[in-house]
């Protein structure tokens, strides 16, 4: 598709107006209570038509929420991770963020976007990975040392000060490429950390592991082998059923012995669930691409997807006929804490965040809402990041050519080329 960029028309500044859109990657979003989206991404800009300093409140029909302020700058940083706690208040953390605070990498904001003053982290860290609320407000954080490696978890409390009844001990193996994907908390107040690290603590736990209430490992949860691959395993997702069982999505071809295809249930107990037979549409879909994102519904429906595709199993692990499959035309995956992020609000309407320009055909920026179906709803909130125009040329017509880093152009897909 071309779109035509009239070159004599620009005699005319209302007569010259093409809206030009850069990609943006939505990999966080958290819902607030009634129901609206808070959006984080470092790349975006605007938000139906309105300027957007990376993080926006959009309301359920997609509509930008102009009564949310977000008043902290974020201008080169990499946002980690958002979470709305449930007063509504909204924490964020990543890395060369907040010219407000020097550049701490964690900071909470007011459910209206002002700044929470009352909140205030003293922490020896140059980077937050990724944190987890629990109880009493207190959150589990995930942090980067000064030498840029993972170095441990810690717990703070409610105002942000260190809570020192969480001692992770010597926290991860050490060294460059370890990383920490996904952290999920249990009703019991234990939480289960996935990615790439062997070892926590000293002690070998390959890619998984369960800790205590403070911080000590739970030895009572036993992977045995855990994931394996010809290559480097890696478990990328997991999501928590309301019996307990927990869903891992990853780059594995086998988990304790037992074959797979980069998705696993396990027991509470960490043991394989060998009930949870999956279908063989999951194979043909995905092949040998590793699951990026695993999502456990409230009717114990999964959802699976991948910077490609999009499926939906039934809780045995056979493929859902009645949900349409999703075929994503992935943009770029630079800066995404993940390719693609699925969510279910609490009312059950279900979002899909991450990079991409059109999901089965239909033209959507970075986030979209499917119904129940998996048909892509009228939802379309009109993201867009920063364009970069690197060249235009004057055809004989006297229109434009023009080429550099964009996706749209008047929302017309035009993939970095347009005329």
């Amino acid at each position: 598709i071309l779109n035509t960029l009239d070159l004599h028309s620009q005699n005319s500044v209302e007569g010259f107006n093409p809206v030009i859109r850069g990609g943006v990657s939505i990999g966080l979003m958290d819902f607030q209570n009634n129901g609206k989206i808070i959006l984080g991404s470092g790349d975006l800009k605007i938000a139906s038509g309105t300027s957007i300093n990376g993080v926006a409140r959009l309301n359920l029909d997609g509509s930008i929420d102009k009564a949310f302020n977000f008043e902290a700058s974020i201008e080169g940083g990499l946002i980690c991770d958002l979470i709305v706690q449930s007063d509504d208040k909204i924490i964020i953390g990543g890395q060369n963020m907040f010219d407000e605070f020097s550049n701490t990498p964690i900071a909470r904001f007011n459910p209206d976007g002002s700044i929470d003053s009352s909140f205030s982290v003293n922490i020896s860290t140059s980077g937050i990975v990724r944190c987890v609320p629990v109880a009493n407000d207190k959150l589990v954080i995930a942090h980067f040392s000064n030498t840029s490696d993972i170095s441990s978890l810690i717990r703070i409390n409610s105002d942000g000060s260190l809570d020192d009844t969480f001692d992770s001990g010597l926290g991860f193996d050490s060294g460059f490429g370890i990383e920490i994907f996904d952290i999920v908390a249990q009703d019991n107040g234990k939480i289960i950390i996935v990615g790439d690290f062997s070892s926590f603590d000293g002690q070998e736990v390959g890619n998984i592991v369960r800790l205590n209430e403070d911080g000590s490992i739970d030895n009572s949860f036993n992977v045995g082998s855990g994931p394996s691959d010809s290559g480097f395993p890696s478990i990328y997702s997991i999501s928590l059923q309301s019996d307990g069982k927990i869903v891992l999505g990853g780059n594995f071809d086998s988990f304790n012995g037992i074959a797979t295809n980069n998705l696993i249930r396990l027991n509470p107990s960490g043991s394989v669930d060998t009930n949870f037979i999956i279908s063989g549409a999951v194979f043909n879909t995905f092949g040998s691409s590793s699951i990026t994102e695993v999502e456990v519904l409230f009717d114990n429906d999964i959802l699976i997807g991948n910077s490609y595709d999009l499926i939906s199993l039934n809780n045995d692990g056979s493929f859902k006929n009645s949900f349409k499959p999703g075929i994503i035309n992935r943009e770029k995956t630079v800066g995404l804490s993940k390719p693609i992020v699925i969510k279910q609000s609490d009312v059950g309407n279900l979002y899909i965040g991450g990079s991409f320009s059109e999901y089965n055909n239909n033209f959507r920026i970075g986030i979209l809402e499917l119904d129940e179906f998996g048909n892509v709803t009228d939802f379309d909130p009109q993201l867009g990041g920063i364009p970069y125009i690197k060249a235009i040329r004057v055809q004989d017509d006297g229109k434009n050519l023009i080429g550099g880093d964009f996706i749209a152009v008047n929302d017309l897909i035009e993939n970095n080329l347009a005329s």
